[in-house]
């Protein structure tokens, strides 16, 4: 009986240490996160809007990451436009400069926005687009968050 609990121990010890000492010696470089380049509107219901956004995503790890999770809250001029807690898959591959599409819906009910008040911006050419939150990246074993805060004028797209 102790010999099957010694046995199991160390089998235990065999698979964490190496896991640990693999991951301990990764050395982890700063993704970067542009400012949104393209932002077109999709479709418009009483509770949401489907908008598409390409941003610059920089990765100079080793490694490829996919976004699991996004709390953005996304402002067009001064007015608050709602919340984006979904996103389409996304991978980002290792040593990678790429511009990447997003797809989403911004949630007004979340926020209490009106969308008559946001009605005359999506007419406009360009609007002040400005997104602060978090992005939450994973590539296993790791996981990490990262801080997004950018806001930049942007020409808006009609599909």
């Amino acid at each position: 009986m102790r010999l099957k609990i010694m046995r199991k121990i160390n089998l235990i010890a065999i698979i964490i240490l190496p896991v640990i000492f693999l991951t301990s010696c990764l050395n982890i470089e700063p993704v970067k996160v542009g400012t949104v380049q393209d932002f077109s509107i999709g479709k418009i219901t009483s509770k949401d809007v489907t908008v598409f956004f390409t941003v610059p995503i920089e990765n100079p790890n080793k490694f490829s990451f996919k976004i699991t999770k996004v709390h953005l809250e996304i402002s067009l001029g001064k007015q608050k436009a709602g919340l984006i807690n979904k996103i389409n898959k996304v991978v980002i591959p290792a040593h990678s400069k790429d511009v990447h599409k997003f797809e989403t819906k911004i949630n007004f009910s979340e926020l209490g926005s009106d969308i008559t008040q946001l009605a005359p911006l999506f007419m406009k050419n360009k609007a002040n687009v400005k997104l602060k939150g978090y992005i939450k990246v994973r590539s296993f074993p790791i996981s990490k968050k990262i801080n997004v805060e950018n806001e930049s004028l942007i020409k808006l797209l009609k599909l």
